[in-house]
């Protein structure tokens, strides 16, 4: 029989969220990987997290993307006034080499590289670093389908060694995911005590409609959506047009206070090393 890569999964059932509300209060909690010293604020998505980096630092020009990447990444990057340069990546990982990155650099000059993650497999987004750095070009690590940098916990690397940001996703589809939710860590900025957070002025019924959403795909209703979805457009006899790919407006809006106490309380170290199993499962299908 063929292989079949592993479908993922939920990182957090009903019942784990339903203890989470009962006992923890939703009180202010140390935000994610603050013991790391690096800055870190959570948004709606990744795509809110990188296009907030973007225009927090003015990174407006050409910007190396692989060609194996989410349409998000791409959105992002044109709604923040950017143009996103294609480049091959390896038939055996999905991954664009550093050396291949380099080589694009050096020929078209790009303000910034998003290094990407896939299935696991690594970027390797510090072998870009010193070229990088001599050139003033920002390294972003897409850590979407991957442990980000800062997790390995090598004492041994300095700052440098680190690409200039990563995003993190915990949407659905991805090694750790909560069903919502995006995190940026960003390296460049001067460590902050109070690990600021991004808090827009939500109020009660986006926290409501978040912790909805997230109730659903903590549940066993999460996997039927797909068959729902598709059976729904079928009986109204639905039909995508569109031949060309559209990018959406991103907006930069963080999660509602609620939302970001909420898996700030979920989002713990064990909860993550359990499903970087997932990801062992799927480097072990695919080689």
């Amino acid at each position: 029989m063929p292989k079949l890569i592993p479908r993922y999964r939920s990182s957090v059932d009903l019942r784990t969220l339903l203890t989470v509300l009962r006992t923890s209060g939703l009180h202010e909690t140390t935000p994610l990987f603050a013991e790391s010293g690096f800055n870190t604020s959570l948004y709606r998505s990744a795509a809110d997290a990188l296009q907030a980096y973007l225009n927090k630092y003015g990174i407006r020009g050409k910007i190396i993307v692989p060609a194996y990447t989410c349409d998000r990444v791409i959105s992002a990057v044109i709604s923040a006034c950017s143009t996103p340069l294609f480049i091959d990546v390896d038939q055996h990982t999905g991954v664009a080499p550093p050396m291949a990155i380099m080589d694009a650099c050096r020929q078209y000059k790009p303000v910034a590289v998003i290094a990407t993650h896939i299935f696991g497999h690594s970027s390797q987004p510090v072998q870009l670093m010193p070229y990088c750095r001599t050139e003033g070009i920002h390294v972003i690590e897409d850590a979407a389908l991957s442990a980000p940098a800062v997790t390995n916990n090598d004492q041994s690397q300095s700052i440098a060694d680190h690409p200039n940001a990563t995003i993190l996703s915990f949407g659905k589809g991805k090694p750790f995911s909560l069903g919502l939710g995006g995190l940026l860590i960003d390296y460049l900025e001067p460590v902050n005590i109070t690990a600021r957070q991004h808090k827009p002025t939500a109020g009660w019924l986006a926290g409501f409609t978040e912790l909805l959403s997230l109730a659903v795909y903590a549940s066993p209703l999460w996997l039927y959506q797909v068959w729902i979805i598709s059976h729904l457009k079928r009986f109204l006899r639905y039909r995508h047009t569109k031949s060309s790919f559209q990018p959406r407006p991103i907006f930069g809006s963080g999660l509602s206070p609620f939302a970001a106490r909420l898996i700030n309380a979920l989002a713990t170290t064990e909860a993550w090393n359990r499903d970087m199993e997932h990801r062992r499962c799927i480097n072990k299908v695919l080689s």
